[in-house]
């Protein structure tokens, strides 16, 4: 039988869903490599964006994925993502 799932369990994950984007989101306006590689991201990433960007699915390092996300906006003078 599978365990229940109660709303205190389901609110406090909601919530920490919410602040890890809060924190992405801020990391990548801030252009803090070091935020998203220690407060977000895992060691390893697994990326499958095949079906938007071609190529095949790949794992990478935190550190690498954070630096490229970084360079997306290098030119900008500023960003800001709302969530």
């Amino acid at each position: 039988m599978a365990e229940t799932y109660s709303i205190e369990q389901y609110l406090l994950d909601r919530a920490n869903i919410n602040d890890t984007v809060i924190r992405m989101m801020h990391g990548f306006d801030s252009r803090c490599v070091a935020d998203l590689v220690d407060l977000v991201y895992t060691p390893e990433i697994f990326l499958d964006y095949d079906s938007r960007m071609g190529g095949r699915p790949r794992t990478t390092t935190s550190a690498e994925w954070a630096k490229k996300v970084a360079r997306l906006h290098a030119e900008d003078d500023f960003t800001q993502h709302l969530v």
